[in-house]
């Protein structure tokens, strides 16, 4: 059986957010105590806070491999880049303790033991499994040639953390990634390997969840560069 639990890191934020609502309303109706339920409002805010500057840390690393792509290996005369603001240090609350999820856990599990919690509690909390499958996530690309041999690619995260998108060109056979990406869309602003000819590149994407891939690749599509 699948874990109620979502492995997504973008879904925490909103469970934590409404499982602490619910909890000051019944929570010690039943069976939590006091404490517990001021202990899910402290993991709701570092939830939320630990979430946001993972976000800032990937978009960080996405711009910091771009400033690196350029200072090492632009044509001779390309523009210096601006380096990457680096995001804020998180600073944890006084009250904070570790093991969030696993005490997630033992609150449902509270919850649950208790005489009075019923199908339509667990689906107040947010801490019941999805009724159905929502089915294997695939990403889907789209591209198109824009001047100085760019090509935009769009997509849509649909709640996952990154998407890892890959390319080939010219005579290559392998796949070669080129950007573990959080924001559509992504500009594959490359060099042609022949200067000055158009090229024909492809290009598939995977959705990454806590930096592991999850899902199905993408269907390729094939853009041309063009000058």
């Amino acid at each position: 059986m699948a874990d109620w639990l979502s492995p997504r890191l973008a879904d925490l934020p909103p469970l934590f957010n409404n499982l602490f609502i619910q909890a000051q309303l019944t929570g010690t109706a039943h069976g939590l105590t006091a404490a517990q339920v001021t202990q899910i409002g402290v993991d709701d805010q570092e939830v939320g806070g630990i979430v946001d500057t993972n976000t800032g840390v990937e978009t960080f690393r996405q711009a910091w491999r771009q400033f690196i792509e350029v200072m090492l290996y632009a044509p001779i005369g390309t523009p210096l880049p601006t380096p990457p603001t680096p995001p804020d240090l998180y600073e944890l609350l006084p009250t904070a303790q570790s093991a969030i999820i696993p005490r997630l856990r033992q609150t449902r599990s509270i919850l649950y033991a208790s005489p009075t919690w019923n199908n339509e509690l667990a689906e107040a909390y947010g801490l019941r499994a999805p009724s159905s499958d929502p089915g294997t996530p695939k990403p889907e690309l789209r591209g198109t040639a824009e001047t100085d041999f760019a090509v935009r690619l769009r997509f849509a995260m649909h709640g996952h953390d990154q998407l890892e998108i890959y390319s080939r060109r010219g005579s290559e056979t392998e796949w070669t990634l080129i950007t573990v990406d959080t924001n559509n869309p992504y500009v594959d602003g490359r060099a042609p390997l022949v200067p000055g000819q158009p090229e024909t590149r492809e290009y598939r994407a995977r959705y990454r969840d806590d930096d592991l891939p999850v899902g199905e690749w993408s269907d390729v599509i094939a853009v041309t560069a063009q000058p």
